[in-house]
């Protein structure tokens, strides 16, 4: 059985418990819709965009104060394929054996 939505305790670095926190702040911000519908501009990113739906994410975020830059960033992307492609297809892609070329992992979503 899948973990349920928002459960990231089967994940064993340390992004747990950045992934958890940022699950639950966009549930409390209901930025979901956000999340799926929105990208940030290619020259800004999540780390520079002031969007306000991330302004009211964020005051729901215990560990904001934990992240970089690139792990708030990376956070944000899986917030982001979460809402496109819902928790079932981040669970089986986050669980999928990896192919590594000289470029880097294909696919990769971390």
């Amino acid at each position: 059985m899948p973990p349920a939505p928002g459960d990231f305790s089967w994940i064993t670095t340390g992004d747990a418990g950045l992934l958890a926190d940022a699950y639950e702040a966009v549930t409390k911000a209901n930025a979901w819709e956000f999340f799926r519908t929105q990208k940030p501009p290619a020259d800004k990113g999540y780390m520079f965009w002031n969007a306000p739906e991330l302004r009211e994410v964020e005051t729901h975020m215990e560990l904001l104060d934990a992240h970089s830059g690139a792990s708030y960033a990376m956070v944000m992307r899986v917030m982001q394929y979460i809402a496109k492609n819902g928790w079932e297809a981040y669970i089986s892609q986050r669980l999928e054996p990896r192919s590594y070329t000289s470029g880097g992992a294909e696919g990769a979503m971390y």
